[in-house]
Parts: structure tokens; sequence; C-alpha cells
């Protein structure tokens, strides 16, 4: 197999190092596209994502970066459709052995033992050509998750061939698509989504400039996101489908990703909170 990992990114400069990090060992390159506009066409200034990038160390020269601008045909054009094509034509052009394409955001980061399972099934069920997992969502800081644990909206990889398209099926879902049927992977394999572990600045852009803007639930900010910082017990915390993140609960941190572990203590620290406030078996919010 030869695993090509696939970015198709826009300022993300939070955990862009940590996400290629987890992956590099594990995959023979890596493309990533980053854009010159958010997912919607607005002017928004681009931040330290391609310096990261290039400050990384790479010393197998595995990454590939690419920047493009993004030409949006009116208000309604998808960057997800425009990115995931050309995702898929770089990725061919760049590596044109490539079997099989790990799509990865620039907020998600793997534990190295779960990418390495993965891979282990995709060889061991070659009459499948997606394969769909699971992942934990943090919630404002890396010491919060959504419980129910969260199934992925895509295929987290896909094999490669002439007949691999990009789709949208539905709003805010959109994936790889060949002649091969796809398999549900057990939910003992996950990666790690942080993308709603950010300051409440970048939360509010992120449901501005995301393909869904006009999904998102009235006063969601306010009404939801905000409010739970003093209701954490709150339910149904979603801002398009309430009810698929139900609640927040404590991530163990034994599962927490390794590239992460002993540096994230003291980074996120949420100016709302002004106590501890106790969560019973839930655990609770510790201010550093």
């Amino acid at each position: 197999m030869r695993l090509i990992a696939l970015y198709t990114i826009f300022n993300e400069e939070d955990y862009i190092e940590d996400s290629l990090r987890s992956i590099i060992d594990e995959v023979e390159g890596i493309a990533i596209l980053l854009g010159d506009k958010p997912f919607r066409n607005l002017e928004i200034k681009p931040d330290r994502t391609e310096e990261i990038i290039n400050g990384l160390e790479d010393i197998d020269n595995k990454i590939v970066l690419n920047k493009y601008s993004v030409n949006f045909l009116d208000e309604n054009d998808s960057f997800y459709l425009q990115a995931g094509n050309l995702g898929l034509d770089f990725i061919k052009t760049n590596f044109p052995d490539v079997t099989h394409l790990l799509r990865v955001d620039g907020d998600e980061v793997w534990n190295q033992k779960d990418l390495i399972s993965l891979k282990e099934i995709v060889e061991e069920n070659p009459e499948y050509g997606q394969f769909e997992t699971f992942c934990y969502t943090y919630w404002k800081t890396p010491e919060f998750i959504v419980h129910p644990i969260e199934s992925a909206r895509f295929p987290v990889i896909s094999r490669v061939n002439s007949e691999t398209k990009f789709e949208l099926i539905k709003e805010g879902c959109n994936r790889y698509t060949n002649e091969f049927p796809s398999l549900n992977v057990d939910k003992s394999i996950k990666f790690h989504h942080f993308g709603y572990a950010k300051e409440d600045s970048k939360i509010l852009q992120k449901i501005r400039i995301g393909d869904y803007h006009s999904k998102v639930n009235p006063d969601w900010f306010e009404k939801v996101w905000l409010k739970q910082n003093s209701d954490p017990f709150m339910e149904n915390l979603h801002p398009i489908y309430p009810e698929s993140y139900k609640r927040i609960i404590r991530q163990n941190l034994k599962e927490f990703p390794e590239v992460m572990r002993g540096r994230i203590k003291g980074k996120f620290r949420l100016e709302s909170y002004n106590k501890t406030i106790d969560l019973g078996d839930r655990g609770y919010i510790r201010i550093n």
C-alpha cells in the first residue's frame, strides 16, 4: 500500500504541527493544499499556517506544499468541492504511485497505534475502497470531549484509482468514492478532532466561514457556546444538529495523542471561567 495524506486547509495554525507530526512516520507522502481564502468567499487575513509547515522537520522530504488561489464561481460555490477535486489531481501528479489517500484536516491528530491498526485493516480488506472510523471531538480545551463519541462524516482512507472522484453527498458531508464498498471500522480506532477546542474568537470565525454557515442555529454562539461556560451540564450542543453533540465529558488522558502529551498543560485557559467547576463523576474544569 502506498498511502498519501491529503490536507486542504486555510488558517490552521493551532494544530497543524501536531497533526503533521502525528502522521508523518506512517505515510509515504503528505500533500498540502493551502488556500488563500476560507471556505466562503470572505477576505480574512492568513495566519501562521504556512510558516509552521515550512518550519517542520521533514528529513525524508515527504511534505509537498502547494499554495493556490480559491476561485469561487458565486457566493454559493463550495470550497470543499473545489479543494477536493484539486487535491485528488495534486496527489496523482506528485505521487503517481499512490494507492490510498488518507484525508486529514488541519485540526485532526492521530495516535500512531491507531493509524497503524487502520492501515492493517485496509491491507487485510482489499475488497473495500473506503474506510470509515470514529473520532474524539474536543470541546473548548483538550481536557474535554463530546459524548457519545462521534462518527466521522467521511471515509478516512480511500482507495485511489481511475474511478476515484470527490462528491458532495449532502450538506456538510463529502467524500472520495470509487467502485468499491465502504467498511465501517469499529470504535477502537479513532482520531482526535480539535475543531472546537479553540478560543471564542476562532469559534465565531469558524461558524462564519464554514460551508455550513447558513445552517447554523441562530444565536448558537451566545446561547450555547458561551452559556455552556456557566452551565457545564448543558446538553444538545452542536451548532447545526444539536443532539449529535449530546453532552461534554472529561477526556481520559491515556487516550490523548502522544505528540501532544507533556506540553499541553497550561496552554488553554478560558478567561470566562473564574473558578473550578466541580463536575462530580465527570471530572472537573481545572484552571491553571
